[in-house]
């Protein structure tokens, strides 16, 4: 059935017309993303970063503002989740590709830590 708006717009209620339309979601596990300044027409990263959520095999993803977002309203929000097509079209969004450097780098230090337990 449908949805109210706020619920919708805040993820809390999903229209659908099958028959998993109740199906639990269950969360994966949370993760950080940088956020970003406006100042002066340039975006800086900020000191802090924000917790992020996702649900259970879904992508732990982060955006960057991209190399044409020079005003305030291209890039709001921390950043949590993938850029759209018309942002990424737009070049005021760009996916933040340290996020999975960071998970390889650990998921190798734990493999290395395991192997040479052994």
């Amino acid at each position: 059935g449908a949805c109210d708006a706020a619920k919708k717009a805040s993820g809390c209620c999903a229209e659908c017309n099958s028959t998993d339309c109740n199906a639990v979601m269950v969360p994966a596990a949370n993760f950080m993303c940088d956020n970003y300044d406006f100042a002066d027409e340039t975006f800086t990263k900020a000191a802090t970063q924000t917790t992020c959520q996702r649900l259970d095999g879904t992508a732990a993803v982060c955006k960057m503002p991209g190399s044409k977002a020079n005003a305030a309203v291209h890039f709001t929000g921390a950043g949590c989740g993938p850029c759209t097509e018309a942002e990424k079209k737009a070049m005021t969004c760009a996916d933040d590709s340290s996020l999975a450097f960071d998970i390889f780098t650990s998921t190798l230090a734990i493999i290395t830590l395991f192997y040479n337990t052994l």
